[in-house]
């Protein structure tokens, strides 16, 4: 055998090797604490816009205009989501 066909025997080994290894070398779940935080209201609104562009807001229909006119009314509201 020749030293190129070792060469290549040898990487395939290698990379064997790796292939069934790596997996015992790694950590099979990760440990993540989350920060705790206070709990928000869900005081939030049903927006849906369907494939005609029909707009509906908890279930009703509005206009562009109406919309615009909501979303105004509640630009300083920082509780305030869709």
């Amino acid at each position: 055998m020749d030293i190129v066909e070792q060469v290549k025997q040898s990487r395939w080994l290698n990379i064997t090797i790796f292939i069934v290894t790596a997996p015992l070398q790694a950590p099979l779940s990760l440990k993540i604490t989350l920060p705790k935080t206070a709990s928000v209201a869900q005081d939030t609104e049903r927006l849906v816009v369907d494939a005609q562009g029909r707009v509906e807001l908890e279930n009703q229909s509005v206009t562009d205009m109406q919309l615009a006119d909501l979303l105004k009314q509640h630009e300083t509201d920082a509780r305030f989501q869709l």
